[in-house]
């Protein structure tokens, strides 16, 4: 199931209304919170990786990500801050850790989530198309962070309401992160 993402590849079909990049934005740069379970698939150097994770945006505030899956890491929380996306805090019961992290924002597993919804909030896509995930009808887009070394690109699928559905974050034009969205529960 790792690999077994054919409903990737784009693909012309009919159903939800037009999405532009300014009704993304404003969609998400309306969104003051948001809810989610994510199912985070890494993908970086030689090893492959499964998480599950409860995610809570905060447009003014930190992020958390804790940790469901899989047992090993269960209840490890870390919140990111706002756009500071490089400091996390990680905490495991009553121990904390502060780290600034040498690779860029956003391409990490633990904050792509973050970037991701920061990005839809603030970012002009430079793709957008219909396609459908798992038999259902999206919104494709495809977002390029145009000066960044390394090259970064953000591709993300939205519901027929605007919500994410999931997304791949490439690093160098190679996907380190697959993001896959539950329950997602956006508050205004």
């Amino acid at each position: 199931m790792l690999l077994a993402l054919p409903f990737f590849l784009l693909c012309a079909c009919a159903g939800n209304a037009p999405q532009t990049g300014e009704t993304v934005r404003a969609h998400f740069s309306d969104m003051t919170a948001a809810t989610a379970t994510v199912k985070i698939l890494s993908d970086i150097g030689d090893s492959a990786l499964e998480y599950q994770a409860e995610y809570r945006y905060n447009k003014d505030g930190e992020d958390a990500l804790i940790l469901t899956v899989p047992e090993e890491v269960a209840g490890i929380e870390v919140y990111i801050a706002g756009d500071r996306s490089d400091d996390l805090t990680v905490r495991y019961a009553e121990t904390e850790l502060f780290l600034a992290l040498d690779d860029p924002p956003g391409v990490r597993p633990v904050d792509a989530p973050s970037a991701l919804l920061r990005t839809l909030a603030t970012e002009e896509p430079c793709e957008i198309g219909s396609d459908t995930v798992g038999g259902v009808s999206a919104r494709f887009l495809r977002y390029d962070e145009a000066d960044s070394d390394p090259a970064i690109s953000r591709s993300v699928w939205l519901d027929e309401a605007g919500n994410p559905l999931c997304a791949a974050i490439y690093r160098d034009n190679i996907k380190t992160v697959t993001l896959f969205f539950t329950d997602f529960t956006p508050q205004t």
